[in-house]
C-alpha cells in the first residue's frame, strides 16, 4: 500500500490483512453454505493477523 500512516506507534504505513474463502454452492445449498463461507472467512482473517501484517490467506470451502 505504501499508504502513509503518521498517526500509529508501531508502523510508519498502513497494512492490509485479508481473510476471504470461496465456494460453488449447490441450489439446494445456498444457505447452509452462506454460513460456512462466513465462518471460514472469519477463521482465516484471525489467523493471518495472528501471522503478521500486511498478509492474505483464502480457502475454499
Amino acid at each position: 500500500l505504501k499508504i502513509e500512516f503518521t498517526q500509529s506507534d508501531t508502523a510508519p504505513w498502513m497494512t492490509v490483512s485479508v481473510g476471504g474463502t470461496y465456494c460453488i454452492p449447490e441450489s439446494n445449498e445456498k444457505e447452509k453454505v452462506m454460513e460456512q463461507v462466513l465462518s471460514t472467512a472469519d477463521r482465516l482473517l484471525y489467523e493471518v493477523k495472528k501471522s503478521g501484517k500486511n498478509r492474505c490467506l483464502v480457502e475454499s470451502c
